[in-house]
């Protein structure tokens, strides 16, 4: 579908990129809310078997054949390169946008310039790790259609690096994305299983990335695997990431945390909390995770001090909320329980 723009109007053309393969039931979510807001739709099909191509047709989307090579970023890629838009907004097949956070997206489309920036979206949704359950993920959604601007790594794959090099600059949006994970327990393991081999195989390529190492990590994690999600995660935090710009730095030490805690090392999950607080001590992930660490230790009155100080860090008490919604978030329910008890009420 490609929509001309209305006579007098200055508005930017947006194409919307998709990737899909089998998802004749989810696309119509994605795809219908967007049918009048975006001037073009490109679906890459990565061969399917169902009725995914015709679907998309049916809602005006251009559709063409991708070839896979174990890499979402090149499909990625592919559909950017397949798009006429000056602006790409990038949707999974299994996203969709609900009326109040379309208009917000109308209204930024209306604002946008010639500018060289990114807007990152919301992702709400269940992840496809075992036990990580609900998460919010700030992402880059929409961008500028530059070809300096590209997709990097097979899987978990991330458009932030092409950005930085070409001097973008990123804004968040108040915008947010639903996300509807897989429910079929032997296809999601199928997944969690390909994308396991995939960072193995972007890891073969380059070792030192730490990007790399850090999804490694997360999955060894989520398969409840700590020690050999420790094993890529030792040596991460000193070398790489005692810079406060690099975003990846507090997840860093976040995961260690909960290694160490499902390993029942209290010492070293206390220490590690420590170190990070000291470089972002506005974390409230790992305010929360040092609070439970103390009072699983006995330490109760330290304990309840770290979860006064947490629930009081925030004035609208958003970064509470925050900590409740992201994985590795255990205790969470007991910093609620707790937080009834304090005279500062707090809004989920």
């Amino acid at each position: 579908m490609y929509r001309e723009d209305p006579a007098g109007t200055a508005r930017p053309k947006i194409s919307l990129c998709v990737i899909a393969q089998d998802e004749e039931y989810n696309l119509p979510q994605c795809l219908g809310p967007l049918r009048g807001v975006v001037n073009e739709m490109v679906v890459a099909d990565t061969g399917s078997g169902d009725r995914t191509r015709e679907v998309a047709q049916s809602f005006g989307a251009r559709v063409f054949a991708a070839q896979w090579s174990d890499n979402f970023a090149a499909v990625r890629n592919a559909s950017i390169e397949h798009a006429r838009g000056e602006w790409i907004l990038s949707m999974g097949a299994r996203d969709h946008i609900d009326a109040e956070n379309l208009l917000r997206l109308k209204e930024l489309i209306g604002q946008l310039n010639a500018n060289n920036v990114a807007y990152t979206m919301r992702r709400v949704g269940v992840e496809r790790l075992p036990g990580a359950g609900f998460i919010e993920i700030e992402q880059i959604r929409l961008f500028r259609n530059d070809p300096l601007h590209r997709w990097k790594y097979r899987v978990c794959e991330q458009i932030l690096p092409s950005m930085r090099l070409n001097n973008c600059q990123v804004r968040r949006s108040a915008i947010s994305i639903r996300h509807s994970g897989e429910t079929d327990p032997v296809r999601r393991r199928h997944e969690l299983e390909r994308d396991l081999r995939l960072l193995h195989l972007d890891h073969a390529d380059d070792p030192d990335d730490p990007m790399i190492q850090f999804n490694l990590a997360r999955y060894f994690h989520g398969l409840q695997q700590p020690e050999q999600a420790l094993q890529f995660l030792s040596g991460m935090i000193l070398e790489r990431f005692h810079n406060k710009k690099i975003w990846i730095g507090p997840y860093i030490y976040r995961l260690m945390v909960q290694c160490h805690r499902d390993l029942h090392q209290s010492e070293q999950a206390l220490r590690v909390a420590a170190e990070g607080l000291a470089i972002y001590p506005r974390d409230t992930q790992l305010q929360l995770a040092k609070a439970m660490i103390l009072l699983d230790g006995g330490d109760t009155v330290e304990g309840e001090e770290a979860f006064r100080r947490l629930l009081d860090a925030s004035e609208d008490n958003r970064s509470f909320k925050e900590v409740r919604q992201c994985p590795g978030a255990g205790g969470a329910k007991q910093a609620e329980t707790f937080g009834r008890g304090s005279p500062r009420r707090f809004r989920l």
